[in-house]
């Protein structure tokens, strides 16, 4: 996988990452695109809406991204039981890599590369992580790599620790057991979150009325979690990403009164399903 994206980034080709619409999916995007754009790679991203493709990789979809010119497809959070769909696209010459922690069927997908720590050939020691955490880790190895071969003489090394407020986001959200990594990320992902400078959660804190307040988990599950998940649920998940990619507050303030506006809409939705 980390040799596929490097000569992706060496040959400017064009990745496009592939996500699920719920909380772990938008923060490995986001992790993942902000990284890769950190590298100077062409990067964008792609998520499907709910009520119209659903969960996972569509065979429709990936043929308009290959027409777009994507010569890379790169999975967060999914991927891991779309046999077909993966078929289809390696057969048009767009190779995907697929970054999963759901349970592995029997037969898996004919992709360039599959990572997923409930492989059964996985011999990694911690097979609980969330899917922002599988991704976290392929960053981690990007980033080994690419120092190794020279790739940052001159320039700063990226500063990985800065991006554990979405490895938290993503895995206290996805309700992983907090044991074990997922602890270590959890513990200082909360740090990051509380004293982070990232414009987007700084603009979300505010818009729920966390700002200046120590962020526990229960809070990421209960406050923060439902407003990035609303737009998943309602209308696109992609509002999620921009609010998480932003560089601007003012973009990111929009954006989570947006949120803020669906995740009260859910909640009324909710509760008429409950009453009916």
């Amino acid at each position: 996988a980390v040799d596929r994206i490097c000569r992706a980034i060496s040959n400017r080709e064009e990745i496009v990452l592939y996500g699920d619409y719920d909380v772990d999916g938008v923060t490995g995007i986001s992790l993942l695109f902000l990284f890769l754009k950190e590298l100077n790679a062409r990067v964008n991203f792609f998520i499907p809406n709910r009520m119209e493709e659903g969960y996972g990789l569509h065979k429709g979809v990936l043929q308009q991204l290959r027409d777009q010119g994507a010569q890379l497809v790169i999975t967060t959070d999914c991927g891991i039981t779309d046999v077909d769909a993966v078929r289809f696209i390696q057969q048009l010459g767009t190779d995907v890599i697929i970054t999963d922690h759901h349970e592995v069927p029997s037969e898996l997908p004919p992709a360039y590369a599959i990572l997923n720590p409930k492989r059964r050939d996985c011999n990694y020691p911690f097979d609980s992580l969330a899917g922002v955490g599988v991704v976290f880790k392929l960053v981690m190895a990007l980033r080994k790599t690419l120092r190794e071969q020279g790739f940052f003489a001159g320039a700063s090394i990226p500063n990985l620790k800065r991006y554990l407020d979405l490895v938290a986001l993503g895995t206290i959200a996805d309700m992983v057991p907090l044991t074990g990594e997922n602890r270590i990320i959890a513990k200082y992902g909360l740090k990051e979150l509380t004293e982070g400078d990232r414009v987007g959660i700084k603009a979300l804190k505010d818009v729920c009325g966390l700002a200046g307040e120590a962020i526990t988990s229960q809070l990421v599950a209960f406050r923060l979690a439902p407003r990035i998940n609303a737009p998943g649920r309602l209308s696109r998940a992609a509002r999620s990403v921009e609010l998480l990619t932003t560089a601007d507050y003012d973009e990111a303030h929009a954006i989570a009164l947006i949120l803020e506006q669906e995740n009260t809409q859910r909640q009324q939705l909710e509760s008429r399903i409950v009453r009916e």
